[in-house]
């Protein structure tokens, strides 16, 4: 189940790599643009493929479910990040892997009980 996320993690990594390492676009705006895009292109994943099956919740209160998780998860990954790679110099890309894989945990199993 947890396999449907590496493509977002994957575009992840490139887009930041792309914006950041390669434009030389701000370490800050560049991982708000990472977040905002891998959020939106793993909602259809996760909501087609992770949770599949009858729904109990309605699509409306799964959808605000959604975005509250990973509008608090993103604001705690974007905090994480911006001080790691930010004020403590970290490498961008690393501080990006260690950040994601911490949250993963907090989001599925939030998301679990929302998407149902």
């Amino acid at each position: 189940m947890g396999l449907w996320g590496i493509p977002g993690f994957i575009f992840g990594l490139f887009l930041n790599y792309l914006l950041h390492g390669i434009f030389v676009i701000d370490l800050y705006f560049s991982y708000i643009v990472v977040l905002l895009s891998v959020s939106t292109f793993n909602y259809f994943i996760i909501y087609e493929k992770v949770f599949q099956g009858e729904k109990e919740n309605s699509k409306s209160k799964r959808m605000a479910g959604y975005g509250l998780i990973i509008s608090v998860s993103k604001v705690g990954e974007w905090s994480c990040y911006a001080l790691f790679a930010g004020v403590w110099g970290l490498n961008y890309l690393m501080v990006q892997v260690f950040v994601n894989l911490f949250f993963l945990i907090f989001k599925f199993f939030l998301l679990k009980q929302i998407l149902r």
